[in-house]
This record gives structure tokens, sequence and C-alpha cells, in this order.
């Protein structure tokens, strides 16, 4: 189903930006996380107290960070939606504190990636081609298990008493 804040953040000109963010890999899980959503910075090499995972960007193994940038607190909600290419994408919109984050944190990791985690498994590694300002649309993929990932996310990120400015209500 396709979210009404989607054909704005999907325009011909957010897809040319490089906001959206492919994710690639498999499931993998980090030893500690603090909330049920986490987004942290990533690497394909080793670095000093980075925990190693099995989830692969380029073929590489992912690197982790100990710690999140941004976590469930600092987004504002998250809508999963289809493509009309049947790429299963979330877009998420950040508080002005998790926007702020994601600003320093894609301006310091431009072109390499960062990770979200839920419950504690890396679901997605997208690379960050420009800086995110309040919104992220991270693209899954099109195959069954990309939709199931998106919409576990979008799901795990939406709470009843925030919604999407022109949502409907929930019944």
């Amino acid at each position: 189903m396709q979210h009404p804040l989607l054909p704005a953040a999907l325009s011909p000109a957010t897809l040319a930006s490089g906001i959206l963010a492919l994710c690639l890999g498999g499931c993998t899980t980090v030893k500690e996380h603090h909330s049920p959503v986490e987004i942290r910075p990533a690497a394909n090499r080793e670095f000093k107290g980075w925990q190693r995972t099995d989830f692969h960007v380029g073929g590489l193994d992912t690197w982790v960070a100990p710690r999140a940038t941004v976590d469930l607190e600092e987004i504002e909600f998250a809508v999963a939606s289809t493509t009309p290419r049947g790429e299963h994408v979330v877009l998420m919109e950040f508080t002005p504190e998790g926007a702020e984050r994601m600003r320093s944190l894609s301006t310091r990791r431009m072109s390499r990636p960062v990770v979200v985690l839920l419950d504690g498994r890396v679901i997605a590694a997208p690379v960050l081609m420009k800086p995110v300002e309040g919104s992220l649309v991270v693209n899954f993929g099109s195959d069954r298990k990309d939709e199931k990932a998106a919409r576990e996310l979008a799901r795990a990120i939406d709470r009843p008493r925030k919604e999407p400015p022109g949502s409907p209500s929930r019944g």
C-alpha cells in the first residue's frame, strides 16, 4: 500500500540525490542493544571495540559500532510501502534531535554504511550517499523477505500515541 507521504519522498529528485539507501546482506545479531530500534555507524573493516557481523555490504563483513547514534525515541514515525518498481521501502521521519544526530552521522559517514537494528538484529545496512536532513528512505529490496523486514521495522517504530500527518485515525 502506498502511503500519502511517500510519493513526495520518492520523487525523482529524492531518488537521484542518493537519500534513498539500498540495503544489502543478511541478518545478524549484535551482543548488546538498548532500544528496540537503533541506527549505528558501521564499517567494512575492523575498528577497536566494534563488533564483527556476518551481515555483508559489497561482499564484505560489516563491523558495528558499540553505541547507537539514533534510537527509537528519536524516530517520530515510519511508514512501509512498495515503490512502483516493487521495491519494499521504509520512510523514517526523525524528531528534531534525531534529525540532528542523523545529519551529523551521515555527514561523517558519507558513502559508508550505517546499520539499522531491530531488537539487536541487523536488518539493514544502508550506505548514505548524502547528508540526511529530517527523514530517511531505506530500500530493503523486492523479495518477500525484504517486504517482511520493511514491515517489521515500520511496525516496531509505529507508536499509537503518534501518527504521521495526514494518516487516517486508527479505529
